[in-house]
């Protein structure tokens, strides 16, 4: 059977590619590079670096390089350089954590950037043990913007919207924390920059994400200011021994982010028996920048995924639409293992999924562009495949409900519940329009909903699956019903099952999560600029 050429975010030798969902039933078309495809999955080797330059800590000499932390390690935990409630005069303000076990005075620090502009603490400020501490420009919330803030630096000191470093030093001289954002960075407006993770490094721009909700009485910001992060509060770090696939303080460095890489790593604990932990990736073109070492979108996912991989998570979706393929993949029947199939191969991508679900012991359910029928009467799916942990196909699920461009070229599938098992019940498989008609239940005259689609939607909804492994390349964001956060949360309760939902992040693609049957959020990840994961666990079945 003859292999045809593609780039996965191109419908058969079409220059654009039509998204999935959105309102109405012509979508808008996205422009693809049709240029030269390498190797589906990159094997980058990632050097730790060149060994920093000697720092001389005094508060004058800012040209420090990967300063030392002293044994007063307060962490720079948040950033507002760019609020859009209030004019950046009043609104601009960082945030201090303690991590040690006795408070610290901070009454004569300092903190400036590289350009000599500092200020010097002027009065008492005591922020306790394990506690944050806001500095602001202006700390009074009925100008602020509604930042409760500890103390006031005034009009001498300001954080740049582009880039700017902010060095904090102690009474001593001895720099205790630096940050310096620039170029790659994403300072959105009206939205924080939160570290992550208290051990990350916070000098490193994947160890920020931009906050997603207002705190509460803000003036309409986003952020955490006096508390822990919320853009990735269900996150769970792992512990650096050697080499791992995220950036952490510890000097460390990682061989391949490949399927045949290694994360050497401290797990979390297993969730209870019968439960399950599980993942969903939100992913852009381009966003291979925010993976250490990747060059291509494909290094880019098995990065988060291993990621993901390392946090505890067992079963991993990723976006519709996210890789790159070099050819459309055959169709696979269930319980082959593509990486020893001489149908792909371990050069192939699906036979690379295949390794690097078995590498990493996980349950890998991606989408790609398969290829089926016969060689004088091929068809093409939109597919979902899901890898168990150790790399055999397990089910298959064709789209069902094809969007615009996608009819012109690929064939529907006529099954809506293709299920699996998992510890926690039964499992199905959805993408994208698949669920259109959900918004149709309630709003009749937004959007398109054929009778087909609509009574398998229903079908599915009223089956046996307790969880829906959903990947989407989902728009509307103009109509706040449409947004992808909302659809899935609708559909969870619709279904009565748990939804964990992988979408694209494109310019207004954007929006993920892990919904309970009720419809509530259990995780989200909507940073519209860099990826995220969101994590649940889905309990036992009762």
């Amino acid at each position: 059977m003859k292999y045809y050429v593609v780039r996965l975010l191109t419908v058969l030798f079409v220059g654009t590619l039509w998204s999935c969902a959105g309102t109405g039933d012509a979508l808008d078309p996205i422009e693809v590079d049709a240029g030269t495809i390498e190797d589906p999955i990159k094997d980058p080797k990632v050097d730790a670096g060149t060994p920093s330059t000697p720092v001389d800590a005094s508060p004058g000499s800012p040209d420090s390089a990967d300063p030392v932390p002293t044994a007063t390690n307060i962490i720079i935990t948040e950033i507002m350089a760019n609020p859009a409630a209030v004019y950046d005069s009043a609104g601009e303000w960082f945030e201090l954590f303690n991590p040690s076990a006795a408070g610290v005075d901070l009454q004569g620090w300092v903190f400036q950037d590289v350009s000599g502009k500092a200020h010097t603490i002027d009065s008492q400020l005591v922020i306790a043990a394990g506690q944050y501490l806001v500095l602001a420009k202006n700390a009074d919330i009925t100008k602020n913007g509604g930042v409760p803030a500890s103390y006031a630096y005034g009009s001498s000191w300001n954080l740049s919207n582009g880039e700017d470093q902010i060095l904090l030093y102690d009474t001593t001289g001895a720099l205790v924390d630096a940050v310096e954002y620039a170029a790659g960075w994403t300072i959105e407006s009206g939205a924080s920059l939160s570290l992550k993770d208290l051990q990350w490094d916070n000098n490193k721009s994947s160890s920020w994400c931009s906050e997603t909700k207002p705190w509460p009485g803000s003036a309409g910001d986003f952020g955490t200011p006096g508390t822990a992060a919320l853009c990735q509060t269900s996150y769970v770090p792992p512990v650096v021994v050697d080499a791992g696939p995220a950036p952490t303080k510890a000097d460390a460095t990682v061989d391949s982010v490949s399927p045949d890489s290694t994360v050497d790593t401290i797990a979390p604990p297993p969730p209870p028996p019968g439960s399950i932990k599980v993942a969903a990736i939100q992913y852009g073109p381009g966003h291979y920048t925010f993976a250490m070492g990747c060059t291509d979108d494909n290094c880019g996912l098995a990065y988060y995924i291993k990621e993901a991989a390392s946090n505890g998570a067992k079963y991993i979706v990723t976006p519709e639409y996210a890789f790159d393929q070099q050819y459309y993949e055959f169709f696979p029947a269930n319980g082959v293992k593509p990486a020893t199939d001489s149908n792909w191969g371990s050069n192939s991508l699906l036979g690379q999924l295949s390794q690097l679900a078995d590498t990493e012991n996980i349950n890998l359910i991606v989408t790609l562009m398969t290829q089926g029928g016969t060689s004088a009467a091929p068809e093409f799916y939109n597919t979902h495949i899901v890898l168990d942990e150790q790399g055999k196909v397990v089910q298959t699920h064709k789209k069902y409900y094809l969007y615009s461009g996608e009819k012109k070229n690929l064939t529907a599938g006529e099954n809506c519940c293709d299920l699996f098992d998992t510890p926690a019940g039964k499992a199905g498989l959805l993408i994208c329009a698949d669920i259109n008609c959900i918004v149709y239940l309630d709003y009749k005259n937004q959007g398109s909903c054929t009778k087909a689609g609509l009574t398998k939607m229903n079908e599915f909804a009223t089956g046996n699956a307790r969880i829906v492994f959903f990947s989407s390349y989902w728009m509307a964001w103009k109509n706040p019903i449409w947004k992808a956060k909302a659809i899935m949360a609708k559909f969870a309760k619709h279904a009565n099952a748990y939804v964990v939902g992988a979408n694209i992040i494109d310019g207004n693609y954007h929006g993920g999560g892990v919904f309970a049957p009720d419809g509530t959020t259990i995780d989200l990840v909507d940073q519209k600029t860099s990826p995220g994961i969101a994590y649940g666990t889905i309990p036992p079945a009762p």
